[in-house]
């Protein structure tokens, strides 16, 4: 997919207005029970902080956040240590549906913004993620041999440039994405979320944008990550 392709997919996105501050997560995850917590991050202190609690009975969920900036990036936790993440873009109800026994394939709608991310990470997975990872399981093959002659050491090296390759070329690919949706909130959840490892990188891109509600969530983490 071109990314003009994808510009258009994204642009369409708008800040939604809303009477009510309250937003309303219902579901059904099966195989859920006992006590849940919705948690964010508080931007002036960087701390996790629950926003709503539930004691699931029967895997049916309701719960009510309130106050809350949106667009907000939130953590579902359910058990064991589990947790599902996704983007809140409005003061509406979410919906979630799904399974305990394959928590990856839960579903959350209602949320624009997190349906959009969902399908950028879609295609980053096939376009990078898919290849990176089978050049590394590539390398980890050969690395585990005791010895390597002359030519398995000429694949390694190659497969080592072609991963770094790949690497760069991804990176390279959202940070483009960014430069050209300037307007577009779902570019500061790209940048919170993977360019995190390059502050310079994240700061000028940052700086570069011209979003309209500077009062969300996500844009007071970055301003005071980057500050």
């Amino acid at each position: 997919m071109r990314m003009s392709e994808v510009f258009w997919i994204i642009a369409g996105l708008l800040l939604y207005a809303c009477n009510s501050d309250v937003t309303v997560i219902k579901g059904e995850i099966e195989g859920l029970e006992g006590k849940i917590t919705l948690a964010m991050i508080e931007p002036q202190t960087n701390d996790t902080v629950v926003i709503a609690e539930q004691d699931v009975v029967d895997g049916k969920i309701d719960l009510k956040s309130k106050g809350v900036s949106v667009p907000v990036w939130v953590w579902l936790n359910l058990d064991k240590g589990r947790s599902i993440d996704f983007i809140i873009d409005s003061h509406r109800k979410i919906q979630i549906e799904g399974s305990l026994a394959d928590i990856g394939r839960i579903s959350v709608t209602g949320s624009d913004l997190a349906e959009k991310y969902v399908f950028l990470q879609q295609l980053l997975e096939e376009r990078y993620d898919m290849p990176l990872a089978e050049l590394e399981k590539m390398i980890h093959n050969l690395q585990r041999r005791e010895v390597l002659n002359s030519r398995g050491e000429f694949i390694l090296a190659s497969y080592r440039r072609r991963l770094e390759k790949f690497k760069r070329y991804r990176f390279e690919y959202i940070e483009k994405l960014i430069e050209m949706n300037p307007s577009q909130e779902l570019s500061l959840f790209l940048i919170w979320d993977e360019l995190k490892d390059s502050a310079d990188v994240q700061k000028r891109l940052f700086e570069s944008m011209c979003i309209e509600n500077k009062e969300s969530n996500i844009y007071q983490l970055l301003t005071e990550r980057l500050q």
